[in-house]
């Protein structure tokens, strides 16, 4: 868990997110949560100020596992699809 002393607004919204997380994240939305944070941490803290970001997390992770059973049914193997995933959902914020 990230905890900045210097910024004691952001870090109690972020841990009373954390602690009142119904559903857990799954692999994709845990890697889209790290990039938005590296990234683009003001649109990552207003969806996190708008009580939003479970919601966007959860899209991304449901997109990106459907793409990748898709993949698996067309016979890609797991690291070709994981490298489209990265490109065209969890590294992209359309």
């Amino acid at each position: 868990m990230k905890y900045n002393c210097t910024n004691r607004a952001n870090n109690i919204i972020y841990l009373d997110h954390h602690r009142n997380r119904k559903n857990p994240l799954g692999r994709y939305a845990k890697l889209h949560q790290s990039f938005l944070q590296t990234h683009h941490p003001n649109f990552y803290n207003s969806l996190l100020a708008l009580s939003k970001l479970d919601e966007w997390l959860h899209t991304i992770d449901e997109i990106a596992n459907n793409r990748f059973e898709k993949g698996k049914r067309f016979g890609y193997s797991q690291a070709e699809i994981e490298n489209t995933l990265f490109t065209e959902v969890i590294y992209n914020l359309r």
